[in-house]
């Protein structure tokens, strides 16, 4: 290791092979940082300083401000674990009055107090370059946070505020800084945890985010909010659409306010993160949010440590994982469960359907984008993760993010994500893996505007643009059904030419499609040039006719197809295995009197809840909460 003239040298003569410097493990204190700062004003190579606990006091900030003052290259300063009060505070935010590269200072586990905190405010309304300030730990009360609050009235660059475990801001410092967050455009990460906010601040917040479009991670935890500032939290997750993480670890929350949070985890479709640890929810919070889970398709994390959670609890939690696929980081260490295997087991199970997710989307949005020779997926991950149908939407949501972030237009918001959809679904149509996948969505709503010529398609097979009944009404389906003169095989064709009626058989396939059907037809899944004019199928009866009232399963001796020119049918064809219970069920259709709305074709069979994976392996249960937790040794080890 260099010692610290060595260092100083190479500073001063603008060595160009440092960059970046960390001096951790040196003895600096007041007077070595003095030398360090004059060194730093001769530097224009520089861009990151560590001094992380260097017992540097007034003195040495004093000196350190001064050469922000003339440095042009230092972007990142972090001078936690310091001793630095009011006075070295100031003459930083004087610095930063006319510094113009300085983008991260990290000042967490100092003393500068409200007086510094006030330095800083004044600087933050003129700066207009530092994006991300820690001020974490630092005796910092309302007053600080009011002038704090102040300041982001004006400031348009910060993006990252950090206060916690300052231990003194109280309701009035979070309803001033709850009010500019209403309107503040650029703040993306707000750390306020262990202060004591209350239920009052946390309701000033929670009306914050009902408004607020750009906060995407909040840190509450420790601040005694309790039920009542749970409810009003989770009020705001039902409408707020940016919020990707929430702490709210340790603040007395029961099992009421666990069901209100369950509630709104039924409906928010942004939160993938979710820290509850050291909490009081106990067995009927868990099973409130295991309910949830259910349906909820986009939390990934939740930390449950230290919940008074029992047996009951994490068999609900258990039950609910077996339809959730996305959640993939369960923390219930600490608390009175016996067997935590089950869970474990289907942890690892969305894990690995996570990975298999990440390498198709990643496969396929290179084939869609440049990359045209890019390999297609594993066969072996396609048929794991394409039984279900949560999982064939996070590949499409994926595929979207992806493109959105490949836009040219740097403010993303200004780009049309319906255009940028509609390409990316049109570009998945003339690929038969595409196809699949979008046919595996199992959408009962059809958002992606699928057609049986789609479904056709992916099998090679035309559609026959039949003219027998022209209608655009459901109730054709009903003549086509009860004409006893119409073979099964025949009715299956005169359904398919009628685009209205494919597209309700196309739901009832949804309902019946395995990917084993399929896969056969994408074991080289060539691209598909976009159709024009289709080859007729001619579909012809099968040499036994069907009795309306006990109808039979057709063999597959007994179908014979035309083939159009240039297609081939694999022996079994995804086709031919659903033919049978296709057949039986529009043969039956005869039998009934009315067939009712469009709805009641589409109700019958609930899609496959998905495969379950063979891995057995157990992840340790025991994560420490710490890992959301920061310290006064200034490690943020959850940010």
């Amino acid at each position: 290791m260099e010692n610290f003239e060595e260092i100083l040298e190479k500073i001063i003569v603008n060595d160009a092979t440092l960059t970046e410097l960390d001096l951790t493990e040196n003895d600096i204190g007041d007077d070595r940082a003095q030398a360090l700062a004059n060194a730093l004003e001769k530097n224009n190579t520089l861009t990151k300083l560590n001094l992380t606990g260097k017992n540097i006091g007034d003195n040495g900030a004093q000196a350190l401000a001064k050469a922000l003052e003339t440095n042009i290259t230092l972007t990142e300063l972090d001078i936690r674990n310091n001793q630095i009060g009011p006075d070295g505070a100031r003459d930083i935010a004087t610095a930063l009055k006319t510094n113009k590269t300085l983008t991260e200072l990290n000042l967490y586990n100092n003393s500068i107090g409200n007086h510094g905190a006030q330095a800083l405010a004044n600087a933050l309304k003129t700066n207009n370059t530092l994006t991300e300030l820690n001020l974490g730990a630092n005796e910092i009360g309302d007053q600080g946070a009011k002038a704090l609050a102040t300041a982001l009235k004006t400031n348009t660059t910060l993006t990252e505020l950090d206060l916690g475990y300052n231990h003194q801001i109280g309701p009035d410092g979070a309803k001033a800084l709850a009010e500019e967050l209403k309107t503040n455009t650029t703040l993306t990460k707000f750390d306020l945890s262990y202060n004591k906010i209350g239920p009052d601040g946390a309701r000033d917040i929670a009306t914050a985010l009902k408004t607020n479009k750009t906060l995407t991670e909040l840190y509450l935890g420790n601040n005694q909010i309790g039920d009542d500032g749970a409810r009003d939290i989770a009020t705001a997750l039902e409408t707020n659409t940016t919020l990707t993480k929430l702490d709210l670890s340790y603040n007395r929350i029961g099992s009421a306010g666990a069901q209100d949070l369950a509630n709104a985890l039924k409906i928010n479709t942004s939160l993938t993160t979710l820290y509850l640890f050291g909490n009081l929810i106990g067995d009927q919070g868990a099973q409130a949010l295991a309910t949830a889970l259910e349906t909820n398709n986009t939390l990934t994390t939740l930390n449950l440590f230290g919940n008074q959670i029992g047996d009951q609890g994490a068999q609900a939690l258990a039950n609910a994982l077996i339809a959730n696929t996305t959640l993939t980081k369960l923390d219930l260490a600490g608390n009175q469960i016996g067997d935590l295997r089950n869970i474990n087991n289907l942890i690892v199970r969305n894990q690995n359907f996570e990975k298999a997710i990440h390498k198709i989307s990643d496969s396929l949005f290179k084939k869609f984008s440049s990359e045209k020779n890019t390999p297609f997926p594993a066969m072996k991950d396609l048929e794991f993760v394409c039984e279900n149908p949560k999982n064939c939407q996070r590949i499409v949501e994926k595929l979207l993010s992806k493109k959105l972030e490949a836009h040219p237009e740097v403010d993303k918001t200004k780009v049309d994500k319906t255009v940028i959809e509609n390409g990316l679904v049109d570009d998945m149509k003339n690929s038969r893996l595409g196809t699949l996948i979008l046919i595996f969505c199992k959408d009962q709503n059809n958002k992606y505007g699928l057609t049986m010529n789609d479904y056709f398609r992916l099998t090679t097979v035309r559609k026959n643009p039949l003219e027998a009944n022209p209608s655009n009404e459901p109730e054709s389906l009903n003549s086509i059904a009860s004409n006893p003169n119409l073979s099964g095989i025949t009715k299956f064709g005169e359904v398919f030419s009628n685009s209205n009626l494919s597209g309700i058989i196309l739901n009832i396939l949804l309902n019946e499609l395995k990917f084993s059907d399929v896969k056969d037809f994408i074991q080289q899944p060539q691209q598909l040039q976009p159709q024009t004019q289709p080859q007729p199928l001619q579909l012809q009866p099968p040499q036994q006719t069907h009795s309306q009232q006990q109808p039979s399963q057709p063999q597959p001796s007994q179908q014979t197809h035309s083939q159009p020119p240039q297609t081939s049918f694999a022996p079994v064809t995804c086709l031919s295995v659903l033919m049978g219970s296709l057949i039986a069920t529009w043969t039956n259709l005869g039998s009934r009197t009315n067939l009712g709305s469009r709805t009641n074709l589409v109700s019958g069979t609930n899609p496959s809840s998905g495969t379950n994976p063979s891995s057995g392996t157990n992840p340790s249960s025991g994560t420490n909460p710490s890992s959301g937790t920061n310290t006064r040794s200034g490690t943020n080890t959850h940010r």
